[in-house]
This record gives structure tokens, sequence and C-alpha cells, in this order.
């Protein structure tokens, strides 16, 4: 929607004499829809995709209390389009229609000031494309050039100046202005000499204008010169008339446009059946109903969208790299395509570890025992199985990587406790060393192709594990972020690097996210706040609220899940379908609470959920039988696929709830304007609920025990 305010009459114009008042020859007001000043135009020139229509035809034009708004409405189906350009040729079949009105044959002026009050329904979006013009009286000839007709565009009688012109598949928040330089010959025009672009909050009421000055072309927002054509005003002698444009230019789907009659997609994993991220049903929405207390609901609001989302993806670990080692060439490829390729689940987010974790053959770091200056420092290890693994799941995700690395332990010799293992802490003599070692990290990594997208600090940081592990109070992760840790990675270069804090458990977080980034010399190094899912050892449930109370505290700060997996490996629970609804409670509650990202544990393990250097065995989506090389896809594949699959990196979050508990739901809208809702089903009856999404609904059932995927 374009919407045209109220304008207002101008005194005292610059290249008038001051004791003269400045005046109106046309104002409109828009408290109704003038037909003595406005017509519609439905010429088709700017490879519009959809048609215009006249008579505020299917609601594309709306005028009342002193706004006119101009609309871009899907209509559903394809209908045939009786637009022509000025050649003759007609517009194709669209199920898009719009309104735009003009000035000629009504209102035609000679030089002067023009102003309009302007603002759009957002910042921009893909396909959107408003103008407020002046064109040439000769340049409106409906509908088709005649053969006596003379229109000889952009040169004197049919030029073009462009005060207001958005290109929403470009820039948000920007506009061009100027006008058109003829070539000197018909059709033959130059765009972008005369022109100049500007910020702007698009979706306030702003006055754009363009005035006659002696011979300059002077362009003012709110009465500020933001640019002038020079001695260009002379070149535009002719009668021109104003049109009000609101169009669509690309294919992409518009963000606003209706959802009535539109088609959605269903893909549904479901317990006891064969049903794996399997379309099951294509449906078209309907007119709204009031919902019952009596009915099941999930409510979509397309007009509120929230967080961009990151991505989901796992870790490759060396245990992973190990499993992923024994497995042919064949089922190597099988499963980087199953999580990175085209047709797989879309990961794009890899985490890994800094040396080793307690998920590997062993405990090792990159130095000697004892190289404080680390200059024995080198990742030969990781470049035998992990990096070589790491690099062909890079290739299938190119430029939607986001790969971070975290560290379970320093080396020992930098520890409190002179061992990797049972907890310690960092020494106060090594925290530079240490910090250095991050830095030779990110190096070496990138000298291997792999671009790093970031760290954190201390995985687990408040736990004393039997493998790997290290311990941080909040004021001594706070303390080491903004003394050594950021300003160490600032001064090599890396001060783009995202550093991430906590990586730990939901159930302190808040403390940990309070003492960071209240601390301003702390917090600019601080990207955002990772956490794991396994405070829930406790016998509680997921503090979920804990994350949403960051997100209100901090709405600067961004938060990532980092990891979690099911502890307590059994083979005979491979299918064990709660094991993949704690991941769909997780991503749902987590992407609700404002997390950008997620990151799954090992991407793959062997048979009995390894290899692990302390027996500490777990589930992984996939599981390999290093026996016989077979690849167990486990229920939770599918689970996370139901999101990863589906929603892209630079989506948002869109306003998502539901009418019951038995039922949980988020969404997101991806940059092509698709939105994906993911709802979820842990009972064991079937339900039926509406959908409803704007002014539209259909009405869905989801399966005993299952997920489901509705793309529209």
């Amino acid at each position: 929607t374009l919407s045209g305010e109220k304008t207002k009459e101008k005194e005292n114009s610059s290249n008038l004499d001051n004791s003269k008042e400045w005046k109106v020859d046309f104002l409109d007001n828009f408290d109704s829809f003038n037909s003595d000043n406005w017509q519609d135009q439905r010429i088709w020139v700017n490879n519009e995709t959809h048609c215009y229509v006249p008579d505020n035809e299917f609601g594309t034009r709306e005028v009342s209390e002193g706004s006119l708004k101009l609309k871009v409405v899907n209509v559903g189906d394809k209908r045939p389009c009786d637009n022509f350009d000025k050649y003759g040729k007609q517009h194709p079949e669209t199920q898009y229609v719009a309104g735009r009105i003009t000035s000629k044959n009504k209102k035609e002026f000679i030089k002067g000031k023009w102003t309009a009050r302007l603002k759009l329904h957002s910042n921009g979006e893909s396909s959107m494309f408003p103008a407020w013009w002046l064109l040439g009286a000769q340049n409106n000839e409906p509908p088709v050039q005649e053969a006596d007709e003379n229109i000889c565009w952009p040169m004197t009688g049919s030029g073009e100046i462009d005060i207001f012109e958005h290109h929403g598949d470009h820039q948000k928040n920007h506009f061009t202005t100027g006008a058109i330089k003829s070539l000197g010959t018909c059709d033959k025009g130059d765009w972008w000499t005369l022109r100049k672009g500007f910020d702007t909050l698009l979706n306030e009421y702003h006055e754009y204008s363009v005035e006659w000055e002696g011979k300059d072309l002077v362009y003012r927002v709110d009465q500020k010169e933001i640019y002038r054509n020079k001695e260009i005003g002379d070149a535009y002698p002719e009668k021109m008339f104003a049109i009000l444009n609101f169009a669509k230019i690309t294919d992409t789907s518009m963000k606003g446009e209706r959802y009535k009659n539109k088609t959605l997609q269903v893909y549904t994993t479901a317990k006891d059946t064969e049903l794996r991220l399997t379309k099951t049903s294509e449906q078209v929405f309907k007119k709204k109903v009031q919902p019952l207390e009596t009915e099941v609901a999930i409510f979509i609001n397309p007009k509120k969208t929230f967080q961009k989302y990151l991505g989901i993806g796992g870790a490759i670990t060396d245990a992973s790299s190990e499993v992923f080692a024994t497995l042919n060439e064949t089922q190597q490829n099988k499963l980087l395509e199953s999580l990175y390729g085209k047709d797989g689940i879309g990961y794009n987010i890899i985490r890994t570890s800094i040396h080793s974790s307690d998920f590997g053959l062993g405990s090792f770091t990159y130095v000697k025992e004892g190289d404080a200056d680390l200059k024995t420092f080198s990742i030969e290890k990781d470049k035998e199985k992990r990096i070589p693994f790491i690099k062909r799941a890079i290739d299938l995700i190119k430029d939607d990587l986001v790969f971070y690395a975290s560290p379970w332990s320093p080396p020992a010799f930098m520890k409190s406790n002179k061992n990797m293992l049972q907890g310690g802490k960092l020494l106060p003599e090594f925290r530079q060393a240490w910090a250095d070692y991050y830095v030779k990290f990110i190096k070496a990594y990138e000298e291997e192709g792999i671009p790093v997208w970031g760290l954190t600090i201390q995985n687990e940081p408040m736990a004393v594990q039997r493998w790997e592990s290290c311990i941080y109070t909040a004021d001594e992760e706070r303390d080491f972020l903004k003394n050594y840790l950021g300003p160490t990675l600032e001064k090599e270069g890396l001060g783009d690097k995202k550093i991430v804090v906590w990586d730990h458990n939901r159930d302190l977080i808040s403390e940990r996210a309070n003492t960071i980034f209240e601390d301003p010399e702390a917090s600019k190094y601080a990207w955002g706040i990772g956490f794991h899912w396994y405070e829930t050892w406790t016998g509680g449930l997921p503090k979920y609220d804990n994350l949403k109370n960051i997100n209100e505290s901090f709405p600067s700060k961004n938060m990532l899940f980092t990891e979690g997996c099911q502890e307590g490996f059994d083979t005979e629970r491979l299918h064990f379908w709660p094991n993949a609804e704690r991941y769909g409670n997780s991503m749902i509650n987590d992407f609700n609470s404002g997390v950008v990202g997620w990151t799954d544990w090992n991407i793959l393990l062997d048979e009995r959920g390894g290899p692990n250097h302390v027996q500490n065995f777990c589930f992984a989506p996939i599981h390999a039988n290093t026996k016989t090389g077979e690849l167990i896809y486990t229920p939770t594949y599918y689970y996370i696929g139901h999101f990863s699959k589906f929603i892209k990196p630079g989506a948002l979050r869109v306003s998502t709830t539901t009418s019951r508990t038995t039922i949980e739901s988020t969404s997101f809208q991806n940059e092509n304007g698709s939105i994906v809702t993911v709802v979820m089903n842990k009972t064991d009856h079937t339900i039926g609920y509406k959908l409803i999404v704007g002014a539209a609904e259909t009405y869905l059932e989801i399966q005993p025990r299952a997920m489901q995927t509705i793309i529209y």
C-alpha cells in the first residue's frame, strides 16, 4: 500500500518575491476520491506483474480521513488483463491487480512546485515499486499509441521527473529522486546520471517535492533540500501531470498479500507411519470465519515479525569425523547430501571444538605441554579427518555457512588443576596466552579455507565434568572477555568475529547475561549468548522464560542454541519417538523466545553412541553401523528437518500463537515472501485445527505424535 496524506500550501517560495504568496493551483486533501482531479491510468509500462484495474475494483484504492491508499491485491486465480503497453502489447494473465492514478486530462501544469506526503506500510519489501512521478502530457495517451501520435519519450512533450521511487528488491528505507535525461532519440533515456539515492524512513509520513528554481530542479524532503539537477529545468518546459503508483515488478511473493485462495502445502512426519517429511496435502485458504472456543486454532499475523533467522546445523566433532571416515564413498556422499545438499534438510551451521572434547578418541591440544608462547601450535591432527569432513560440508552449504568453534578446556599447564578434565580454572598468568590461542586457531582454520564466523568463550563454564571442562564464574568470563579475548581479536584484525558468551544451560543464563551485558566494556565485544538444554537434569522443565527475559532485557543481543542431544545412548531407543519430540518442543519454544539459530550436538555417531573417550555415549540424528556401513536416520533427523529444510537464512519469525496447549507452533517468513509454519502434536490423538493467517483460514488435521510443516 502507498499512502498519500494531505498537502500543505507553501508560502513565500524561494524563487518569488517575499511580498507575493505562492499560489496552490491544485490541492487534494483526499477527503474523498475527487474525479475532477484524478483518473485511473491503465497503461503497462514497467514490466509490472499485475494488471491495473479501474474504479477501485478489488479494493485497489481507498480514500478516507485525508489519506489515499493504493494497493496491489492478490485475487487468487489468474485472470485476463486488458492493459496494453503503448505499442499495443497485451499484459499476460495475472493473479495480481493494482491501482494507479493520474491527473492527466484533468489537471496539467507547467513548472512550479509539486509536493506529496507519502508513506509505505513497511520499510521496504521485495517486489515493491511505489512511485510519485511527473510525466510530460503527451506520455499518457490511453491506451495505445496511435499512428498519428508522436509520443517520443523522454524528449520534450513526454519527459519524466521521478520525485519519489522505491525499489524494494534492492534496499530498505531508501528512495531515488531525479530527472530522466533524454539521449536525443525516442525511447532512449539515461535513468541515473540525473538521479540519486537517499535514505528515508519509508513507513513514516514525509513530504517529497520537486520545484523549478530558475534553471534548476530542486528536490526536497520535509522542505529540506537534498538534491539539485543544475541547469536542467528548462529541458522540461511542457505541460506535465502527476502519477501516484504502487506496483509489483518481480515474481517474488508480497509480504502483505492476501492469503484467501492461496494454495498451501503440508509436509508430515508421524509415528507408526511411513511418513517422513512427506508431502501429505495441498489446500487452499478461504475467508476467515470467527473461531469458536470449542475449536483448536493457530493464529498467524504476518504483519508482526521478529528476529532474523541465522540457521540450523550441528557439530562436526572428532567423533563424527572418525565415524564418517569408516564409511565408503557412497555412504559418505549420502550423509553429506542428506544434511547439507539441496535435497537434504538444509543444515548451514557447523560447530566444532578447539582441540579435543569428550567426543573423540582422547584428549589433545595444538601445542606441546608447557609451551606458553605457542611456538609449537599446529592443527595437523585436525587435518587428518576433521577438516576434510568440514570442507566437504562447506562445499555444499556455500554462502550460507555459519562456522564457529568452542573450547572445552585450555591445555593442562594453563589450569589450576593441571588437568584438562575435571574442571579447574584458567590461571591468571595464562589469560593472554589463552586469548592468543583462539587467534591462532582462527587463523589456522582460515588458512585451510574455512571461514570462521565466530566462537564461544567456554563450553559449559559452570560444569565440572569427567571430561574436558573449565570453570568460569560470570565475573571471570566477563573480565576475560573485556580484558583479553575481545581486545586481542580486535588487535589481530579479527574484530568481526562473533563472540558468544555462556554456552551452558538455560537455568543460570540470566545471571550470566546480566553480569556481562550490563558492563559496557565487556558487552561491546559480545555478539550474543549461547545456551544448552541440559538444565532438566535437576528434574525441572526447560526454562524458556529465561530466554524471553534476556530477549526483553537485552534486545540488541542475539541468542543462539549451541548444543543439545539426548543423553544415555540405548540401541533399543534409536527410533524412540520422545527423543524427536524433545527436539521439536525445544526448537519451537526457543525460536518463539527470540533465538536466531539452533545447533545440534554431534551430526553423526556410531552404533554405540560414540566414540567418546570417557564413555559419555549419546544419541545423534544419524548413526552409522561401522560394522555394516549402514546409516540409521532417527526420528530426530526428520523433526529437525521440518525446520531446517524449509526455513531459509534471513527469514523473519512471524507472530504465531495457538488456542490449545495440545499443539505447539512457530512460523517464519522467508525472504521470497513464503511463510513456513511448523506444528507439533505430542498427543496420541489426531487434532483438527484451523490455520488462520490474517483474514484467511484453512482447516487441517495433524496425526497423533506428528510434526507438520506448512508452506504458503
